[in-house]
């Protein structure tokens, strides 16, 4: 299958690995991204660069031979190291004439409605102005994304690229990291494996991805496999490569089999997206067999006839999920707190009235505000 993408937006992720050698920032490493990307901008492409890198920087200066492992140490580093990184990305950028901006975005940037939209405002207008915007997660106060066991997990910048990709509606999302792609084994510790060129069904290549963690990178295989789903769910289609391949970058928009292709899967809505993937989930529901037919079979909203145990305490406008048999089958805005669906769960709609005193919605959660899982 041929490769051709016609972009003009594209998202470019590194890892540490791709920047550092032992425990400093290696430069010359990071003038061969910052030349292939000013490659890029040359040819009239936007581009926006999702970097990691900080931790590692800062603990250079903290004369540490390992990544840190207590918090505290970490965001320290983080918050030494991450004026170091962008001082260096911005004498390199500024060599090739380009001027770069900082965000520095954690979970609840995506998780808070107005702060997902005020995202995107900013992005938009940096490459409206022509400026390369670098995002990095904010390790320097981002518990959670520390801590990679965690839920809100960006695992090394690679959900926070995908989700970045899928806000700014970009063409390519680009993930260059220490292997050339995605194999069917782990290359550092079997013989005989073969590169995975192309993946239709991400589903169909989870067991491939070995955790191959190092001193100084937070993901894996595993987390570049979950970014890609998302990315691809959002339409997007990812490479996975290797950045120390010559004119990587280049090699790939003009269509070139290098590393790992993820084909598209289909497009969300941006509010759709916003549901799917960004959001905090605040409780959950549990329904019925009948509503299940109905939601996954007939594409029907959901009614309070159909839920039978409410989970957790949530308000109005909230993100849940609804559950059956144990499994999460879709997730969407509730029109009703907790407390309320409390009251009404498993009652008719015209029963809703007289329970909560005041005419209310007829549906849960109505399907245009529904994402299946």
């Amino acid at each position: 299958m041929s490769r051709n993408f016609d972009i003009r937006r594209i998202v470019v992720k590194v890892g540490s690995s791709c920047l550092v050698s032992g425990m400093k920032l290696d430069k010359n490493k990071m003038k061969k991204l910052v030349g292939e990307i000013a490659d890029l901008k040359d040819e009239g492409k936007e581009v926006i660069l999702v970097t990691s890198g900080a931790i590692a920087a800062g603990s250079s200066i903290l004369n540490l031979k390992l990544r840190p492992i207590p918090m505290p140490l970490q965001q320290a580093s983080a918050a030494i190291g991450q004026g170091i990184l962008m001082h260096e990305y911005k004498e390199l950028f500024n060599e090739r004439g380009y001027d770069v901006a900082q965000l520095l975005l954690t979970q609840e940037s995506f998780s808070q409605r107005e702060r997902y939209l005020n995202v995107g405002n900013t992005l938009s207008m940096l490459l409206k102005r022509g400026i390369i915007p670098i995002v990095n997660e904010n390790d320097a106060i981002a518990i959670d994304e520390l801590d990679h066991g965690k839920t809100g997990c960006f695992d090394d910048n690679d959900k926070l690229s995908a989700l970045v990709a899928g806000k700014m509606g970009a063409g390519l999302l680009i993930m260059l990291s220490d292997v050339d792609g995605l194999y069917s084994d782990n290359p550092r510790r079997e013989r005989n494996v073969e590169l995975i060129s192309l993946v239709e069904n991400v589903d169909e290549v989870r067991d491939m991805a070995k955790k191959r963690g190092n001193s100084m990178g937070k993901g894996g295989m595993e987390g570049k496999i979950d970014a890609a789903d998302i990315a691809a769910r959002f339409g997007i289609p990812v490479v996975i490569a290797n950045s120390e391949k010559a004119n990587v970058l280049m090699d790939i928009i003009d269509g070139k089999e290098v590393g790992t292709l993820f084909l598209a899967r289909g497009a969300m809505s941006h509010k759709k997206r916003w549901i799917s993937f960004s959001t905090s989930i605040k409780g959950s529901l549990v329904i019925d067999e009948g509503a299940k037919i109905a939601i996954t079979e007939k594409g029907a909203r959901l009614l309070p006839a159909g839920i039978s145990y409410v989970l957790g305490t949530f308000s109005k406008g909230d993100v849940i999920n609804i559950v059956y048999d144990d499994r999460v089958i879709a997730r969407g805005l509730t029109n009703y707190s907790s407390e309320e669906l409390d009251s009404i769960k498993g009652v008719k709609t015209h029963e809703i009235e007289g329970i909560l005193g005041r005419h209310a919605y007829k549906e849960v959660i109505n399907r245009d505000n529904m994402v299946m899982l």
